[in-house]
């Protein structure tokens, strides 16, 4: 690593990591010496399949060191897909840790070689230079694939190359001056997708620090919000769907980050209302820019800074930004003909932070990746200013350089839906083909705006496919269709023809224009969700909050049950964040927004919010906690009772007749309950320390080793979350049900349940 930086914070995963560049080279290392003892080498590609932590980021540089490919394998895609891209890339070895070395087998990777990195030494001390592994890296050489979306029915990779990332970060660092602005950079974006890698580089190609937000946050909003506040972080980049997220659930988190510097956004057009939104924080150090440029380019080829404090390039359609050092761009017709300024036209860009094409794909490359013939100072045939990318995007360059994106070109397919670019051709192919003969044709349609867009696909039956079975097959599609979850039609609508132009062509125009069937609101609407005798009163109760929150219309198309899935009635990960905010208004409940994404039927999101907060009838919002904290009458008398001598019982508020105080502690085996016991076991105030242990193997540890005053303190082997646990006593008959009662046993005094050991 850079020697000048090795003192200085690299990387922080909220997870007890936090290292120094010194300390994350070392680690790199490990990983690197790991790779090439498993057989890795230059030219071979290597899958990371782990958990996002700071390894992550390790695991990826150090396969970049090597000299091998990185190809990223996120959770958060489908495991069809993730299946799909170990296909298709064929990596020689995967890179797993400790949560995901059991799933290789679920991705189909379960054959190939694999280096655990929980299992390698979590040593990060410095070592001498003459030790590390080589950097085996050339710039001609292949650094990333990411696999996107593809028209032929199967994801593609793209192929960049180690020249293609140092030519963005070089161009990147000049154009913002990156140094005054990556002090924390948030890592937050899935790792397929090309803002992973620009948000790595972006801290770590400048000396800046990057923070890894772990597996149990992302997607979350208001944790999002609140590790940028906790940590201080300076540098952000991300969808202007996540950033209006970010304000419509946590603005007031938002306003206290003080120390945010910079705010990127791209994948999707940035409205004059997303823009507002970041002047109403009022953060005077805070400047936003906005980015255009596909993966095909390394990210982006235009970045632009939106003065948001001027009201009159607020209220314009925002510009995408200027063309960027190291990359050219051309306007052109449909005929590859350059079009005058101001007059819209495809956008193709050149320069050396072009890609190198699509892997295996030979044919897709010739289409997608064309010749300069409009510079006719370029060199001889292999130098990286040759090569050109068709972005089908239409865009147009404005008299000072400013550079706007105006939407896809005639007759295109590829959509974005929160970021990520979708080819309706694959959704299609992926429906014929899963059909198994069934379906003989596919349209898919992207219907709805902002947040609620969704896809709409309409299919048309095989002649000989019979009526009865139709439906039925509709529904298996819906949850079973191997593609990503943003990827799958949120309805299916069976065609009796295929409409046709007056050229015999597809009309997708007359499909698009379609109404899509639902129950129409009004006395229908109770009938078909409220009052469904199939669900218990809290299902209901979560059903109308899906409702309140998916597309218009389709959540009512028919009755729920509850294997009824939320992402198949028009639900996104977006929606999904809404649904949790809802939640806790309604209910009083606080569910993680990772627990939501996994609860697939209305019964497990129904049971989630359950856990996370009782939730209470129809007719009240908040909860019961008389109830739920009184000690029943039965233990009470009977604790009363059975009380222990003077010495050993407590009394109401936990307090004794000589005025000192009983503590009743949790977790007295870990490391920082060590520590508080210690200190609660010599203060004059405490005369006695009850600690609750689950582990009874560990008490001979801690009690060995306890400093202080052992005589004030006593040992319980219990588990708050499962009451019945306490270990057994003449009172055990009488334990409480529920842990909230339990604990209130030990509060109050109510000692006759409680025998010290």
């Amino acid at each position: 690593m850079i020697q000048t930086h090795s003192h200085r914070p690299a990387l922080k995963d909220g997870l007890g990591n936090d290292w120094t560049y010194a300390e994350m080279g070392a680690r790199i290392d490990t990983i690197a010496a790991a790779l090439q003892s498993a057989g890795a080498g230059p030219d071979q590609v290597v899958a990371v399949f782990q958990d996002p932590t700071a390894d992550w980021i390790c695991s990826l540089l150090a396969i970049l060191r090597v000299g091998a490919t990185y190809v990223p394998l996120d959770l958060r895609n489908s495991v069809a897909r993730l299946s799909t891209i170990v296909n298709s890339a064929k990596p020689v070895l995967i890179v797993t840790d400790a949560s995901t070395a059991s799933k290789t087998k679920l991705i189909g990777a379960e054959q190939l070689r694999e280096v655990n990195v929980s299992d390698l030494s979590q040593n990060v001390n410095n070592k001498p230079a003459s030790s590390r592994p080589p950097n085996l890296a050339r710039p001609d050489s292949t650094a990333i694939v990411l696999f996107t979306s593809g028209s032929t029915g199967k994801p593609k990779g793209v192929v960049i190359k180690h020249s293609n990332l140092r030519a963005e970060c070089e161009a990147y660092s000049s154009f913002c001056d990156l140094p005054s602005m990556n002090a924390m950079v948030l890592q937050q974006s899935i790792f397929s997708f090309d803002f992973s890698i620009e948000q790595t580089f972006a801290a770590l190609a400048d000396g800046g620090c990057l923070y890894v937000v772990p597996a149990d946050k992302r997607g979350d909003p208001r944790e999002i919000a609140s590790l940028m506040a906790a940590h201080g972080v300076t540098y952000t980049s991300g969808t202007p769907s996540e950033y209006e997220l970010l304000f419509k659930h946590a603005r007031g988190t938002l306003a206290e980050c003080t120390s945010w510097r910079c705010a990127f956004g791209g994948g999707e057009y940035m409205s004059p209302g997303l823009v507002r939104e970041f002047a109403g924080l009022r953060l005077p150090n805070l400047r936003l820019f906005n980015n255009y440029g596909p993966v095909e380019v390394t990210t982006a080829a235009v970045k632009g800074e939106i003065k948001y404090d001027d009201p009159a390039q607020v209220e314009e359609h925002t510009m995408a930004g200027y063309i960027l050092p190291n990359y050219k761009l051309y306007f052109v017709d449909q005929d590859l003909k350059l079009v005058p300024v101001g007059v819209p036209g495809e956008i193709i860009v050149g320069g050396p932070g072009v890609t190198a094409g699509y892997l295996g794909r030979d044919d897709l490359t010739s289409q997608q990746y064309i010749s300069n013939k409009f510079d006719k100072g370029l060199g001889g045939k292999g130098r990286s200013g040759d090569k050109l990318s068709r972005t089908g995007d239409v865009g147009r360059l404005r008299d000072d350089g400013a550079v706007y994106w105006e939407g896809r070109i005639e007759g295109d397919t590829q959509v974005k839906i929160r970021g990520f670019r979708v080819e309706l051709a694959e959704v299609e192919a992926a429906l014929v083909s899963h059909s198994a003969g069934a379906i003989s044709h596919a349209v898919v349609t992207l219907r709805g705006d902002g947040e609620q867009k969704f896809l709409a696909a309409h299919v048309l039956f095989a002649t000989d496919y019979p009526a009865e079975g139709r439906q039925h097959l509709i529904e298996s599609l819906e949850t079973t269709l191997p593609l990503p979850q943003y990827m799958r039609p949120s309805v299916v609508v069976p065609l009796a023809e295929k409409p046709l132009t007056a050229h015999s062509k597809l009309d997708r125009r007359a499909i698009q224009a379609m109404p899509l069937p639902c129950v129409e609101h009004g006395e229908d609407q109770q009938a078909s969700l409220g009052s469904s005798p199939l669900l218990s009163e809290q299902q209901q109760a979560v059903a109308e909050l899906w409702e309140k929150v998916v597309p218009h219309g389709l959540v009512n198309r028919r009755s729920f049950t509850p294997e009824t899935a939320f992402f198949n009635v028009g639900g996104n990960s977006l929606l999904l964040v809404h649904l949790q905010a809802l939640a806790k208004e309604a209910f009083g409940a606080s569910p993680r927004l990772i627990d939501l994404m996994n609860a697939a039927t209305l019964a497990e999101m129904t049971a989630v919010i359950t856990a996370s907060a009782r939730l209470p009838s129809r007719t009240t919002t908040s909860i019961d906690w008389e109830t739920e904290t009184s000690v029943p009458k039965s233990i009470r008398q009977s604790a009363l009772a059975n009380r222990q001598p003077a010495g050993n019982c407590l009394t109401p508020m936990g307090k004794h007749p000589d005025g000192l105080i009983t503590v009743v502690l949790a977790g007295a085996t870990g490391h920082l309950g060590r520590h508080l016991l210690a200190a609660l076991s010599e203060n004059p105030r405490i005369r006695e320390v009850i600690c609750l242990v689950r582990d009874a193997s560990k008490l001979a540890i801690v009690t060995g080793q306890q400093p202080g005053s052992p005589s004030r303190v006593s040992w319980v082997i219990a588990d708050l979350a499962k009451p019945t646990s306490v270990c057994p006593t003449p009172n055990s008959r009488i334990l409480p049900k529920r842990p909230t009662q339990w604990l209130t046993v030990l509060l109050t005094g109510h000692f006759g349940i409680i025998t010290k050991l």
